[in-house]
């Protein structure tokens, strides 16, 4: 039985991913994102997966109530099962958590939210 653990959510003007990745490239998206995270985005709307992604992953950060010492960015993998949908891989020093994640995006925005649960 997993017990609650926190929750966590965030929300980004997409034009600021897209400012970031026109500014930093290549060195942006490895810093934050892992290649297969790069390579969904890719088969989508690019910026617009990528800013989900980038609220999801803060979204989880802050759930997580984690420190950036204690986890980094290519610690928290935001994949998509086959229907679509978003899940989190994390890295496996975390596997007494299940979490489950939601992203949402406007024309402007992208929102994701997060819950975790622990053994």
């Amino acid at each position: 039985m997993y017990n609650f653990y926190g929750i966590g959510s965030d929300l980004i003007e997409i034009e600021r991913i897209s400012q970031t990745y026109e500014k930093f490239g290549i060195k942006f998206l490895k810093k934050i994102f892992s290649e297969q995270e790069v390579e969904l985005c890719k088969s989508r709307n690019f910026i617009e997966s990528l800013a989900g992604k980038f609220a999801a992953k803060e979204a989880v950060f802050k759930a997580l109530n984690a420190e950036r010492e204690d986890l980094n960015w290519n610690q928290i993998e935001i994949l998509n099962r086959e229907n679509g949908s978003p899940f989190v891989k994390l890295s496996s020093k975390f596997k007494e958590f299940q979490i489950e994640i939601t992203i949402s995006h406007t024309k402007n925005l992208a929102q994701a939210f997060c819950i975790i649960f622990r053994n």
